[in-house]
C-alpha cells in the first residue's frame, strides 16, 4: 500500500509541474496576442485618421 501512496503522490506532482508550465506557455501566448492587436488596432486607427482627416478622441 505505501508503494501506491507514493506513485498517487508522484502522479499528482508531475501533474501540477505540468498544469504550471501549461499556465506559464499560456500567459505568454496572451501576452504575444495582446501586443499583436495592440499593434494592429493602433495602426488601424491611426490609417482611419489619416484616409478619414478626422482625430481619435
Amino acid at each position: 500500500m505505501n508503494e501506491y501512496e507514493k506513485l498517487k503522490e508522484n502522479i499528482k506532482t508531475q501533474k501540477e509541474e505540468e498544469f504550471k508550465a501549461l499556465k506559464t506557455e499560456i500567459n505568454g501566448l496572451e501576452a504575444f496576442f495582446e501586443k499583436y492587436l495592440k499593434i494592429f488596432f493602433e495602426s488601424s486607427s491611426s490609417k482611419a485618421e489619416r484616409d478619414f482627416n478626422v482625430s481619435s478622441l
